[in-house]
């Protein structure tokens, strides 16, 4: 994994932008073999996966394809969120 995306040597996150939309994948170990993943959108709203990966690699992979094959619009922002975009 690029060293640029660390932000310690147990979390990685990586930002994808598309269309001005910026969602940031977020990997996370948990304990010696198990990564968490979260993408997380405007106003820190996130989807976290239930399943854990067995690598950081894996984790990220994951997230990057569901950014692909669903869009990004699925994890920027929630509609039953759209309060918050009035502060």
């Amino acid at each position: 994994m690029d060293d640029s995306n660390r932000t310690s040597n147990r979390c990685f996150s990586k930002d994808v932008t598309e269309n001005g939309k910026t969602v940031t994948v977020y990997v996370s170990l948990i304990n010696d073999c198990e990564w968490e993943l979260s993408l997380i959108g405007k106003a820190n709203q996130s989807t976290c996966w239930l399943e854990w990966f067995p690598t950081s690699e894996d984790a990220m992979n994951a997230g990057l394809t569901a950014i692909l094959r669903e869009g990004i619009d699925e994890f920027y922002s929630d509609p039953e969120f759209s309060y918050l975009d009035e502060r």
